[in-house]
């Protein structure tokens, strides 16, 4: 049996569903996700592998117009993400078809690969199916160089294994590059922070989220308890006050959300301690960005 095997490129602007059409296809919520913009920092491999093919996702943080030197980073990881792979599958949101303006650099680029390129309109869910079909009508004419063009609802799992066809068929033979058990080449004190960064985001308001960076500073095993602690660092003494919360009950709130997520990865029982630290306009400092891990890479 000839088998199949080849990287991906999921890109595309922020709150589109990149991780949760990735979620969808490895079948677990691997990947963090949230109705909030700039969700993923950080470009992460995810991994489908079948009985005669292996895709091996790069999800890339959202493009966006950037506003600081993270902003600045996440797009250069998005074009990084381009280089060296086999496929790109380029992703929309319904509710939000316009072409902005700083999507268009990278357009312009893809446009210029020789490579399977594959346009997906997601979230048909949150409009009328007529109207899905007239967007995506619109955008064809717009951005006309993609080779196939779908419509899909990651949140319902539509169209998600015509995706995974379309993906398969275009991948070049070759044989498995990793085990057909790992679902991630992240590890799993990455994923640690990414999910208490997760809980963050989806209880915590207004900007908080987007000055937020989580540094694991000890992981151990006792036993059958991981032992985490873990600084989330802010840019102002206020946020620090609303991540704590009156009574210290956020903060509680964050840590029993991200403990249990960290549970279901482990499999252990986790112990988890949560500092909140300011490290004033972090976001803006290369030394800060390198020391939270947002280094640049070939």
């Amino acid at each position: 049996m000839r088998k199949r095997c080849g990287f991906v490129s999921i890109v595309g602007p922020t709150n589109a569903g990149k991780s949760t059409i990735i979620n969808a296809l490895l079948g677990t919520e691997l990947l963090i996700t949230s109705s909030k913009p700039q969700t993923t920092r950080k470009r992460v491999r995810a991994i489908v592998t079948r009985e005669d093919y292996q895709i091996i996702f790069v999800d890339t943080p959202g493009l966006h117009k950037p506003l600081h030197l993270l902003g600045e980073f996440l797009i250069d990881e998005a074009k990084k993400s381009l280089k060296n792979i086999d496929c790109i599958v380029y992703v929309k949101a319904a509710d939000e078809p316009e072409v902005k303006p700083f999507e268009r650099e990278v357009l312009s680029f893809l446009k210029t690969l020789n490579m399977p390129k594959l346009f997906v309109l997601n979230k048909m869910d949150v409009v009328k199916k007529d109207r899905a079909k007239e967007i995506l009508e619109d955008l064809k004419e717009e951005l006309d160089f993609f080779d196939s063009y779908l419509m899909v609802s990651a949140k319902r799992r539509e169209n998600i294994d015509v995706l995974e066809q379309w993906i398969a068929a275009h991948l070049p033979e070759g044989e498995f590059l990793f085990p057909a058990d790992i679902t991630s080449d992240i590890t799993v004190r990455e994923l640690a922070e990414e999910y208490i960064r997760e809980a963050i985001i989806k209880h915590v308001h207004q900007e908080v989220p987007h000055s937020v960076a989580v540094v694991i500073e000890e992981f151990k095993e006792r036993g059958d308890t991981t032992y985490i602690s873990a600084n989330i660092y802010v840019e102002r003494d206020g946020q620090k006050a609303i991540i704590i919360g009156k009574g210290g009950q956020m903060i509680k709130k964050i840590g029993k959300v991200a403990r249990e997520r960290i549970e279901m990865l482990l499999g252990t029982k986790v112990y988890l301690e949560l500092w909140v630290k300011v490290r004033e306009d972090w976001r803006y400092k290369k030394g800060a960005l390198a020391e939270f891990g947002y280094k640049r890479r070939d």
